[in-house]
């Protein structure tokens, strides 16, 4: 469950900085134009790749008490 909790917040973080980035994007080291910094980007990219492995690892525990075999 803590897994699930913590990939939901970085997934939620990378989105809000994505927003803020773009709405802010001189703040945020990009073009006024509207266009993100890279390394705006580059945070937003390493925040996603790791919910993924949070909810990856969160399976895993999902899945791992039901493979252990029962004990006689």
């Amino acid at each position: 469950m803590s897994f699930t909790l913590a990939a939901a917040v970085s997934f939620l973080g990378s989105a809000m900085l994505l927003k803020a980035g773009r709405a802010f994007p001189v703040m945020a080291g990009g073009a006024p134009g509207g266009q993100p910094g890279t390394l705006l980007v580059a945070v937003v990219i390493l925040l996603a790749t790791g919910g993924l492995l949070l909810l990856a690892m969160a399976g895993k525990e999902l899945v791992d008490p039901r493979r252990q075999p029962h004990v006689r």
